[in-house]
């Protein structure tokens, strides 16, 4: 997305080595009036039967602020 003051950009590399399973790369940059966010990292997503997944994404970060931290988060949702 890209707006008047921010933008926000993702790319995502990813493979499946099963039907059941999404894995790869991950690139992330943000920035706004007052900050920029860059993140890069590693993801994997499991895909269950009733249309469920859940997605685990860590990495690092590195913000104007600061030279770099880790990161982790996860993800879960549903397709109808």
């Amino acid at each position: 997305s890209i707006g008047p003051q921010s933008q926000f950009n993702r790319l995502r590399l990813g493979y499946r080595p099963t039907g059941m399973w999404h894995v790869g790369l991950e690139g992330m940059y943000q920035e706004g009036k007052s900050y920029r966010i860059k993140q890069y990292g590693l993801f994997a997503t499991h895909y269950f039967a009733s249309g469920l997944s859940l997605e685990l994404h860590g990495g690092t970060l590195e913000s104007q602020d600061t030279s770099g931290a880790a990161y982790l988060g996860a993800a879960f949702s549903k397709s109808f």
